[in-house]
């Protein structure tokens, strides 16, 4: 198994860093474009156009793929919760179903004006990123049920796959199996 190798996450103690593991995803994701084609269609089930933008951080999101066809959010939790909480005043409370405003409303707001603005009808699709013990209810969040949660445990068998198919000689092999 390749979990229980030495790997550059583990021996710099990072297996925990959010930061690193979007780095991580943006490097590859955009070094590797056939590496994101496949893993949006065996992951997130999309089919991608030939040449998506990904970018990191861009308006605070871990990362955002648009193609022609889609806008994608990806946000990365590994060990943290929901950030940007805030409970509304009690006068706008029912207004929201007694949902909490987080990152994920802030993020999906600005799909919703990306869309405006640039007049393409681009299917919008959020991701939470997030190991199996990382329990989220996102459901408690404001426009939280717009996200489909992706284990990591899938995530990892994707790259186990992905790894085992590959030429050892390989560009990168290294950083993919870690």
């Amino acid at each position: 198994s390749l979990v229980k190798e030495q790997n550059f996450f583990k021996i710099t103690r990072q297996q925990d860093n959010e930061v690193m593991f979007s780095n991580m995803f943006f490097y590859l994701f955009t070094e590797h474009p056939e590496l994101l084609q496949k893993f949006a269609k065996d992951v997130l089930d999309l089919s991608l156009d030939t040449s998506p933008l990904v970018e990191r951080e861009k308006d605070h999101m871990d990362l955002r793929i648009i193609d022609d066809t889609h806008y994608i959010i990806i946000e990365n939790k590994i060990k943290s919760s929901i950030n940007g909480m805030k409970k509304m005043r009690r006068e706008d409370f029912l207004k929201q179903d007694g949902k909490y405003i987080s990152q994920l409303s802030e993020y999906y707001a600005k799909s919703q004006k990306q869309k405006q603005s640039d007049g393409k009808s681009r299917d919008v699709k959020c991701f939470l990123f997030t190991p199996n013990y990382n329990r989220i209810n996102k459901d408690d969040y404001l426009n939280g049920g717009e996200y489909k949660i992706i284990k990591y445990s899938d995530i990892y068998n994707f790259f186990y796959d992905y790894v085992e198919s590959m030429d050892e000689e390989d560009t990168d092999y290294i950083y993919m199996k870690d």
